[in-house]
């Protein structure tokens, strides 16, 4: 495990929104061993979730005067949360919330893209985001899946300043990821393409070593299994939904580590 520095555009910090915390927090910590710091009332309970003690995750208590479902959600650092915030608008997105300051940490605003997707940004201050990634239990890949995949990586793009690369145009599977420097940092997926109903929407891939393993204990965390397990050219994916119903993926991570 190593510190982390991001590149500007990169995700940075992923935070889980849940109508039942105390279920959450047993579920994470037996997948992935985390440990769920105490809630921040001046902040609205919002708490940190640690692996080995480095922050990993942060978690929010979701209720129904905040009219959105239950998720997890990413984060991508700016150098200019005013900028970004701009940006946003220019190329057709929505203010969620006004760019606000979260204590000594940094900067915070949420999005939402043209096709209602959210995800917020990060201006650092004290407080850069995940210690660990591309590790067992920590964040790997940050994928969109959007059935509006042109207009989304055009966004993106405009908006994060990334480097956009078609890693396939087939039509059964189009893809493209988002980098800087020649070094992939999240990806685009057209829903279109995937032969199923999948949804809109920000998915979050955590490192395990055994996806098997994990996917075995799932349902006995009050978790489900929600699709299955495959092998790809990064590790072994599955989906799971822990007991709220949030949805993620899993990816074995082997020694060179996660695809990020």
């Amino acid at each position: 495990m190593s510190e982390q520095k991001f590149p500007a555009g990169a995700p940075c910090w992923i935070d889980l929104l849940t109508s039942d915390v105390e279920r959450s927090n047993a579920f994470y910590e037996r997948i992935f061993g985390w440990t769920a710091g105490a809630g921040a009332p001046e902040f609205g309970g919002y708490y940190m979730y640690f692996l080995d003690g480095a922050p990993i995750a942060g978690g929010m208590p979701n209720s129904p005067s905040m009219e959105t479902a239950d998720r997890w959600g990413i984060h991508v650092n700016t150098v200019d949360a005013q900028a970004t915030s701009a940006a946003v608008a220019r190329a057709g997105g929505k203010a969620l919330s006004d760019v606000m300051e979260i204590g000594s940490m940094g900067l915070n605003a949420m999005f939402a893209d043209p096709a209602g997707s959210e995800f917020g940004i990060w201006q650092a201050k004290e407080f850069a985001g995940c210690s660990v990634m591309a590790a067992v239990g920590a964040p790997c890949w940050f994928e969109l899946g959007t059935s509006d995949y042109d207009s989304a990586v055009e966004f993106y793009g405009q908006v994060l300043g990334l480097e956009a690369s078609v890693m396939s145009d087939d039509p059964g599977f189009k893809y493209t990821t988002l980098g800087a420097g020649g070094s992939p940092l999240a990806g685009i997926m057209d829903t279109r393409t995937m032969g199923g109903p999948l949804r809109d929407g920000w998915n979050v891939y955590f490192g395990v070593a055994d996806t098997d393993e994990v996917l075995g204990r799932v349902p006995s965390l009050g978790g489900s299994v929600t699709g299955e397990a495959k092998d790809s050219p990064f590790g072994r994916v599955a989906e799971v939904a822990d007991p709220a119903g949030v949805r993620f993926s899993v990816v074995s991570v082997q020694d060179e580590g996660c695809p990020v």
